[in-house]
């Protein structure tokens, strides 16, 4: 029942006799579980399309470096259709957006991508790259550690301002030489290298297959947490893929390179990829890139991290034998790196050795062995059950035929009779026939009986059969209670201080996924529990969200976060306890006061408990002066917010007015508040300027796009649709109500959720988001304020 691949050009069957029906059916159910389910390819259009069909448009619409891109909107104009750049202003309806980039989801029990490699690299053999390029030859390092290579002789191309190649156009010619060799056809995966990329083939195999890509998906991979997510240097796709790009990703070249004219191949081969249908899935720690620098983490350095796939730039040939060489250090100190460093010091906890912690991993030790004696048992079991069952198949056919045999003899005696009264003369035939019947039954009867027998011996290895499976199961089952009973005594060696309400940062991912017995660790106190069973466990963190449970190797007092979907615990021996008690005490010296929410009273309310108005004040029509409200005590029962002073029969004192608080600054070692920021303008598009000699706020809006300056320097931004404003004097607006509008658009929104803090910004404002981060900083706002 196991698969080896899905493909309409294979077929295979399941063959047996009638009465194993019901288990051949039980196997087909076993294989199609099996199957993966991949979507089918979504047809969108382009700009200047009819997307009345489609409803959905591929285009985009990028910032000068690349870094912000913009989605079109299918309009909807009379008895047309089409893409357009998505605004806020009249072109119609808007009947469909930007094509939907859907995200592959990991398999469990499916058929998974295989991670065979077919790997290429272009090279300027005028340029560096072919210093480099004959190094990697000469020591068979790089693309000669994959499945299989190929390397293209490639150009110089110009570069952009920003130090970018214009290189779509050559590598479209490019990808074209590997569709007419066809050897990525022989592969699971394909993989563009760069030159001056130090590359490792085997530990992208390790990558790909914890993706665990359902086979048959057509994927590429998202490699960088950067502008577009899809960085040259290391290019994945599966074969799948590849295909539907050499099938539809001709329509590309004329309408994305002359829309993107300075655009890189990267950039290039990321829209297509998108725009023709093909899936992704995320995997940032595949690359180091030099070339984004801070903005990823990407800033050169020594290549030490042992569960990166690649580093990129490495441009002349001592520098790029150093990096590869650290890296081989680093993967052999390190075979199985999943974390990334946080770059803050971190507390180290001293391991404990202890005599009860010796007994526990000898008694691990014995459930693998328990649990691998179980194995071969469980697969003699089932041979005898197979053999059982076609002795059993072969004694009901003696039955059978036994019994026919039986009917035949009865017949012969019927004739024998009718013979008696016709002739005397044949009765001695009669007789004959008689014996002979007789001798046929007493075969019969034997027959029955030697098919019982079998029938009884096939019985006895059924039952022995079951026997062998039930104590392989009684083994396993014994090899849980070794498991659970070693975990029991680890965890009374062994202590846990709680960190509720606190999300510490991770360093050391472990995986401790039992052997035998079953982990749970779906609430706050099992995966603290489960963290102090295992001895390498110093930290763990659970989070409500998702009731994730994550376990490191390493106890770290540096906090992310104070809320309370969050727990972190820090486990160690029991003479562990004082250290990590002080830890606990220095991370909760960094929690932030954050004070509750003030709720005040409205005019007409009683405001005796809140002793605070929420009124805002009432000014005159220049709104130079302004009256405030005061929570004025009536009598024992009552008290109410008032404008002036209180009423004349009222006892008149005051208990408070409004109700605002100024926030101080955090204390030195507290968390602040970041500075990540989403901004947002609302825009009139279709109104005029008030003024002649003014520009609308549709012209400031586009100056803004097409500049990429003010909110688009923002970490996400977004224009909003402005609705019907008021009158008012010659220096301000009735526009109320429309921001209130604004603000359940933002809400409605849900960006500002993912940023630290949102920042409205008018249009006719020449706003500058970077100095407002400095501002923003200075203020050392506490966390969650």
């Amino acid at each position: 029942t196991q698969v080896s691949e899905w493909h309409d050009e294979y077929n295979s069957s399941f063959c047996g006799d009638e009465k194993q029906k019901t288990h051949l059916m039980k196997m087909l159910k076993e294989v199609y579980a099996q199957k993966p389910n991949i979507p089918p390819v979504v047809e969108c259009s382009w700009a200047g399309d009819d997307c009345a069909k489609t409803k959905c448009c591929n285009d985009v619409a990028c910032t000068w470096d690349f870094k912000t891109c913009k989605t079109y909107s299918c309009y909807q104009n009379e008895g047309s259709a089409q893409c357009m750049e998505t605004a806020g202003w009249n072109k119609g309806t808007v009947i469909g957006g930007a094509r939907a980039v859907r995200e592959v989801a990991a398999s469990k029990g499916v058929t998974r991508q295989g991670t065979s490699l077919f790997c290429f690299m272009v090279v300027n053999w005028k340029g560096a790259e072919g210093a480099i390029a004959n190094n990697i030859k000469e020591k068979k390092l790089s693309i000669y550690q994959c499945d299989a290579h190929t390397i293209l002789s490639g150009w110089e191309t110009p570069k952009t301002p920003w130090s970018s190649f214009i290189n779509a156009d050559a590598f479209v010619k490019l990808w074209q030489q590997l569709q007419q060799d066809k050897l990525y056809l022989q592969h699971d995966w394909t993989a563009k290298v760069d030159a001056d990329t130090v590359f490792f083939p085997s530990v992208l195999k390790m990558h790909l297959a914890a993706l665990n890509t359902p086979q048959g998906s057509r994927v590429y991979v998202k490699n960088s947490d950067y502008k577009y997510q899809f960085m040259g240097a290391l290019e994945v796709l599966t074969r799948e893929a590849v295909e539907l790009y050499f099938e539809k990703g001709g329509q590309c070249a004329g309408k994305l390179i002359k829309a993107h004219a300075k655009a890189g191949e990267d950039f290039y081969m990321k829209s297509c990829l998108d725009a023709i249908g093909v899936d992704s899935q995320e995997d940032f720690k595949l690359l180091r890139d030099a070339s984004c620098g801070d903005d990823c983490g990407g800033s050169k350095g020594p290549c030490s991290d042992g569960w990166l796939a690649a580093y990129h730039f490495y441009r002349d040939v001592d520098a790029w034998n150093t990096c590869h060489a650290e890296a081989l250090k680093a993967q052999a100190a390190a075979p199985k790196p999943d974390s990334s460093g946080s770059g803050v010091e971190e507390a180290k906890i001293p391991m404990v050795e202890s005599k009860g912690a010796a007994k526990a991993r000898g008694l691990l030790k014995e459930a693998e062995r328990l649990k691998a004696k179980a194995g071969p048992d469980a697969a003699a079991a089932k041979d005898m059950n197979e053999s059982a069952w076609k002795k059993i198949d072969a004694a009901h056919a003696k039955v059978h035929t036994a019994q026919q045999q039986i009917s035949e003899a009865k017949d012969s005696m019927s004739d024998a009779r009718d013979l008696e009264h016709k002739a005397a003369q044949k009765i001695s035939d009669a007789n004959a026939l008689s014996d002979a019947s007789k001798h046929t039954l007493n075969v019969a009867r034997a027959t029955k009986k030697e098919g019982a027998q079998e029938s009884e011996a096939a019985k006895a290895s059924l039952a022995k059969a079951e026997a062998a499976g039930k104590k392989a199961d009684g083994e396993k089952e014994n090899a849980a209670v070794a498991e659970d009973k070693a975990l029991s005594e680890m965890g009374d060696l062994r202590v846990c201080v709680e960190l509720p309400g606190v999300r510490l940062i991770g360093n050391k991912p472990l995986n401790l996924t039992p052997i035998a017995t079953t982990m749970e660790t779906d609430s706050p106190e099992l995966c603290s529990s489960f963290c102090r069973k295992n001895e390498e466990c110093r930290q763990s963190v659970y989070s409500a969200g998702n009731k994730g449970c994550y376990f490191f190797a390493e106890a770290s007092d540096q906090p992310v976060a104070f809320n309370d979907k969050f727990n972190s615990s820090y486990c160690g021996g029991w003479d562990e306890n004082d250290a990590m008690v002080a830890m606990l005490q220095k991370v909760f010296k960094m929690k932030p006061y954050v004070p509750p929410v003030r709720y005040c009273s409205w005019a007409g309310d009683n405001c005796m408990e809140t002793k605070c108005c929420a009124n805002v004040p009432v000014p005159n029509w220049k709104f130079t002066k302004f009256e405030w409200y005061t929570c004025y005590k009536r009598d024992e029962n009552f008290a109410g917010c008032h404008l002036g002073p209180a009423p004349g029969n009222w006892d008149g004192t005051k208990l408070g007015g409004m109700g605002t608080r100024e926030v101080p600054k955090a204390p030195e070692g507290v968390l602040v508040q970041g500075t990540s920021l989403f901004c947002f303008a609302v825009v009139m598009w279709n109104n005029p300027p008030k003024e002649a000699f003014w520009s609308s706020e549709a012209e400031l809006a586009n100056n803004i796009k097409t500049t990429g300056r003010s909110i688009y320097q923002c970490d996400d931004h977004a224009f909003f649709e402005g609705s019907g404003l008021g009158g008012g004097d010659s220096s301000s607006i009735n526009n109320i109500d429309s921001f209130i509008g604004a603000w359940n658009k933002v809400r409605d929104d849900g960006r500002y959720l993912k940023h630290d803090w949102t920042v409205k910004v008018d249009c006719d404002a020449v706003f500058f988001p970077d100095r407002l981060k400095r501002h923003l900083w200075d203020l050392r706002t506490p966390q969650g304020s």
